[in-house]
C-alpha cells in the first residue's frame, strides 16, 4: 500500500470522527481496518501514531455522541403553572447534572396534561426530550396543580421566554436564588405584599433560608426552598411576623421558624461586630457546641451523651451549611453537599469551609477543585501564581493554596488526588444567563462582564500565556449583589488548567472557544502540533461577547463535532442579533477569519465601545 493511499485513508478516518451522524456501527469495521493497516508494509510504521490518534479521537467522539443523544428520565415529576416539568433527573447528557438532581425544564410543547403519564416522552420548548418516570403523588403537587394542568395552554401564552437549550453549566456555584433586577419574572408583587417565608433560619453569612410562598417571580414556585442575600436586620431581634429586607432590597414576611435552631444557634462562637459585618462569620469560642441550645425543651446539651452530642452537631452543620462529614488536609477544610464535575470532566468541584479547632466552619465559603491529574493541577497552580503576580494581575479568583497531598476523609476517596483551594463564586455567567431565560446583558452589566474578561486576557498575554479556554462558564460572580441596580460587579476568571505559553502546543480545547485555524488543524489530525498564539484568545473573546449580549452561544444546540466542522471553511459570523453598534463592531474585529488581522488587547481596550461610554474597562 502506498504512503499516499494510507494518508488518504487516515484523512478519511479522521473526518469520520467529526461526522455528527456517526454511530456505534462504525466501530468494528474501522477497528478492523486500522488493525489491517497497522499490520501492513514497513512503510506504514511512520503513520501508526497518527492512525492511533485518529482512532482514539473516533472512539471518544462515539462515546460523546452516545451521551449527547441519550434521553434523560424524570422521576417524581410535576407540571407547574407555567407548563414546565420539575422532577429528579437521571441519565442526563450533561455530565454536570448528576442522577437524582432536581431540574426544571423550559415549557413543554405538549399542552394536554392528561396525555402525560409514566413512560411517555415529552419535548420542551427548547427541543430537549425527557422520558417521564414515576409522577409525584397528586396531593403533594400543590394547590395550583390541577388548575395549572387544565389551563396549560393559557399558561404557555404568558410564560416567560424559553430557557436556553444548554443546561446550567459546569461550575454551577451556589448563590442566592433571588437575583434582583436580573430575574426574568414579569409578575408584579401579589397585592403589594412581601412573599411569606416559613421554616426559616439565618445562615452564618446572614442569609435568610426557608420555604417561600407568594413570591412575585413566577419562576419561584410556592414551596421552593430559597436562599436570599444577607438581611439588613439584626438576626437576634427578628421573629415571626416581622418583615425583613435583604441587601438586594427584597422584602420577606417571616412565618414559622425552623424547629431546632433557636436564637442561641451561633452562641457556640463569640460573635463580633466585624464578624457580623462580614456576613455572619464568627470566631469560635472554647469547646463550642453549635446548634444544640434548643435540641429539646426539656433537656440541655449537657444532658446528652457525647455520641448524641456529636450526631446532633453534625445534623445542625449539615442543615445550615450543607457540611457532609468529608474533610481535606487533616480536617482543615469541611466539604459541603455533593461534588460537581468540571466542564472538562477532569475534576470534581466541591464547596467547603475552613474549620476551626473544634470542627466548626469559619470564614467565607470556598471552592476546592479536586483531581487525580497532578500535572494539570500543578500547571493551573503555576499559572495562577504567574498571572496574578504580573504587571497586570487581571481579575481572577484568589488562590488560597495548592494541596499536593489531600490527607482527606474518607481516605480512600482522596488518596490519589490533589486539590486547588480558591475563592468561591456565586454563579458563573452562563448560569446567570440561563436564570434570565436566555436574555442577554446590556448597559453597565454588559460592560462589567466585558471589561473583566478583557483584563484577564491582558494579564494572560502580558505573562506570555494563551488561555485557550475563555468562555462564559469560566467567569464567576463573587459579589452578593448579582444584578443589583443593573450592575454585574465582582466578575472574576477561573480555570487556568488549559493555559499554555505562547508558541507551545495545546493540551485540550473547548469547541465553542476555538478559532477556525485550530479547527482546521484539528480536523487534519494536527491539533496536537498546533502552535498557540494570542489571537486564539481574541477569537474566544468575540464568541463570549456574542453570548453575553444575545443570551445564547453562537453555536447553540450544536455538538462539538458540528461546531468544529462549521469553523473550517472561511467562516463568517452573522452578528445581526447584536443590537449595540459599537459592541457589534468590537465582536466583528475579534471574529476575523485571518488571525493576523485580529486586534491585540491594547487595541481592544481603546475601542469606542469602552471609551465613548464613560464606562471604560477600568472604570474611567
Amino acid at each position: 500500500m502506498k504512503l499516499e493511499t494510507v494518508a488518504s485513508l487516515t484523512l478519511v478516518l479522521t473526518t469520520l470522527t467529526m461526522c455528527p451522524s456517526h454511530c456505534g456501527a462504525f466501530v468494528t469495521p474501522i477497528n478492523d481496518l486500522m488493525r489491517s493497516m497497522a499490520r501492513a508494509t514497513i512503510s506504514l510504521q511512520p503513520l501508526v501514531p497518527q492512525l492511533t490518534t485518529s482512532y482514539s479521537r473516533f472512539t471518544n467522539s462515539i462515546r460523546e455522541s452516545t451521551r449527547l443523544y441519550a434521553i434523560p428520565t424524570l422521576d417524581n415529576w410535576v407540571i407547574n403553572n407555567k407548563g414546565e416539568a420539575t422532577g429528579r433527573v437521571s441519565n442526563h447528557p450533561n455530565p454536570n447534572i448528576f442522577d437524582g438532581e432536581m431540574v426544571t425544564t423550559s415549557p413543554l410543547q405538549q399542552k394536554n396534561v392528561d396525555l402525560m403519564k409514566q413512560g411517555s416522552t415529552v419535548v420542551t420548548a427548547s427541543g430537549s426530550r425527557y422520558k417521564l418516570g414515576k409522577p409525584k403523588n397528586a396531593p403533594a403537587m400543590g394547590r395550583n396543580f390541577g388548575r395549572a394542568a387544565r389551563n396549560a395552554s393559557s399558561a404557555s401564552a404568558t410564560a416567560e421566554k424559553p430557557k436556553p437549550a444548554r443546561s446550567t453549566p459546569s461550575m454551577s456555584f451556589g448563590g442566592p436564588a433571588n437575583w434582583g433586577n436580573f430575574n426574568n419574572g414579569k409578575a408584579a408583587p401579589r397585592a403589594g405584599k412581601a412573599p411569606l417565608m416559613n421554616d426559616w433560619f439565618i445562615s452564618f453569612r446572614g442569609e435568610l433560608i426557608g420555604v417561600v410562598s407568594g413570591h412575585p417571580n413566577r419562576s419561584i414556585a410556592d414551596g421552593d426552598t430559597l436562599t436570599t442575600s444577607k438581611i439588613e436586620e439584626n438576626r437576634n431581634s427578628i421573629k415571626q411576623g416581622d418583615i425583613v429586607t435583604t441587601a438586594n432590597g427584597s422584602k420577606y414576611l417571616l412565618g414559622t421558624k425552623k424547629r431546632g435552631i433557636g436564637s442561641n444557634f451561633f452562641k457556640g462562637g463569640v460573635s463580633s461586630e466585624s464578624a457580623e459585618a462580614n456576613g455572619g462569620t464568627f470566631n469560635s469560642g472554647v469547646k463550642t457546641s453549635i446548634g444544640l441550645s434548643n435540641v429539646s425543651s426539656s433537656s440541655s446539651s449537657s444532658q446528652l451523651s457525647p455520641s448524641k452530642l456529636e450526631k446532633q452537631k453534625a445534623k445542625n452543620l449539615k442543615q445550615t451549611y450543607g457540611i457532609n462529614g468529608k474533610t481535606l488536609a487533616n480536617g482543615k477544610y469541611l466539604l459541603c453537599d455533593r461534588a460537581r464535575r468540571s466542564t472538562s470532566g477532569k475534576s470534581n468541584i466541591w464547596s467547603a469551609y475552613l474549620s476551626d479547632k473544634d470542627g466548626n466552619p469559619v470564614g467565607e465559603k470556598l471552592t476546592i477543585k479536586v483531581s487525580t491529574n497532578f500535572d494539570s493541577m500543578s500547571r493551573e497552580e503555576r499559572n495562577y501564581n504567574r498571572v496574578c503576580s504580573g504587571l497586570f494581575p487581571g481579575r481572577f479568583v484568589e488562590k488560597t493554596e495548592f494541596l499536593e497531598d489531600l490527607d482527606g476523609y474518607p481516605a480512600k476517596e482522596f488518596e490519589t488526588s490533589c486539590a486547588l483551594v480558591i475563592e468561591n463564586g456565586r454563579k458563573d455567567l452562563r448560569a446567570i444567563l440561563n436564570e434570565r431565560g436566555g436574555q442577554g446583558f446590556e448597559g453597565r452589566a454588559m460592560r462589567d462582564a466585558a471589561s473583566a474578561a478583557l483584563q484577564c486576557i491582558q494579564a494572560m498575554h502580558s505573562s506570555g500565556i494563551v488561555w485557550t479556554d475563555l468562555k462564559t462558564e469560566n467567569f464567576v460572580v463573587v459579589s452578593d449583589e448579582i444584578g443589583y441596580n443593573d450592575n454585574l460587579p465582582g466578575v472574576k476568571g477561573i480555570d487556568l488548567e488549559s493555559a499554555i505559553p505562547k508558541g507551545k502546543n495545546p493540551v485540550d480545547f473547548s469547541p465553542e472557544a476555538c478559532p477556525p485555524e485550530f479547527a482546521t488543524a484539528f480536523i487534519a489530525g494536527e491539533g496536537l502540533e498546533f502552535k498557540l498564539d494570542y489571537s486564539y484568545d481574541i477569537w474566544s473573546y468575540g464568541m463570549m461577547l456574542y453570548e453575553l449580549t444575545t443570551g445564547q452561544p453562537y453555536f447553540n444546540n450544536k455538538t462539538p463535532a458540528q461546531i468544529t466542522m462549521s469553523l473550517q471553511y472561511e467562516f463568517t459570523p452573522d452578528l445581526s442579533a447584536v443590537s449595540d453598534d459599537k459592541l457589534r463592531d468590537l465582536i466583528r474585529l475579534c471574529l476575523q477569519y485571518n488571525p493576523k488581522k485580529r486586534p491585540g488587547v491594547t487595541q481592544l481596550l481603546l475601542h469606542p465601545y469602552f471609551l465613548s461610554s464613560g464606562l471604560g474597562p477600568f472604570g474611567w
